[in-house]
């Protein structure tokens, strides 16, 4: 389908979208969207790991017009400048000692984001190496964390769940995020305007 600045074509469906009170909640499944009025647009596209190094940031949109994207996300919740797990950082360093049950390897693993220390965030996918000493030599980020809040240097944690480093391994958390582990996006996530309709075409 294509939808490009007035119209969409051959849309076989439309609805009312209304705004999250969460980032990444609600996935719209490639779906074109309407904008009622002037407003800026954070959005995630199609196919995209929902997180905040895919945000894609659209200003000066004009009342009655389409996005030129197809979406999967729109992300309402204003947030200033969100850190997350970015696309190839390495957070070896946080997990020390070996792991109870772990068998040496090479494993792609989806882990809880602990944004607060104790709230589970959303998920990161790690590329893990263990070696025959049950160590974690390689903890790299293959997709970016989902975590619709801001991590935070000192008090986030990432978790590995039990029997993903081999069927006897325990579960896993890592000591506290540092700075050198944590991507800002750059961007200011900006409330969309005051009374805007969206509408959702696919």
């Amino acid at each position: 389908m294509g939808n490009y600045s007035n119209q969409p074509e051959f849309a076989t469906s439309a609805s009312n979208h209304t705004l999250d009170t969460v980032n990444f909640a609600t996935n719209l499944n490639g779906q074109a969207v309407y904008i009622s009025e002037d407003t800026e647009l954070n959005v995630i596209m199609a196919n995209a790991v929902p997180s905040y190094e895919n945000v894609v940031q659209f200003k000066g949109l004009k009342g009655g017009s389409f996005l030129p994207v197809i979406a999967d996300y729109i992300v309402p919740v204003a947030i200033a400048t969100p850190k997350f797990l970015g696309t190839g950082t390495d957070i070896q360093a946080d997990f020390t000692g070996a792991v109870t049950g772990a068998v040496a390897g090479t494993y792609i693993v989806n882990c809880d984001v602990i944004e607060t220390g104790t709230t589970v965030d959303g998920e990161v996918s790690l590329k893990i190496v263990v070696d025959a000493s049950r160590n974690i030599t390689t903890a790299e980020v293959v997709n970016p964390s989902s975590n619709n809040a801001t991590l935070i240097v000192g008090t986030s944690k990432v978790t590995i769940p039990a029997g993903t480093l081999g069927n006897g391994s325990s579960a896993v958390t890592s000591d506290e995020l540092e700075s050198g582990d944590l991507t800002a996006s750059g961007l200011t996530i900006a409330v969309p305007a005051s009374g805007i309709s969206i509408v959702t075409f696919s």
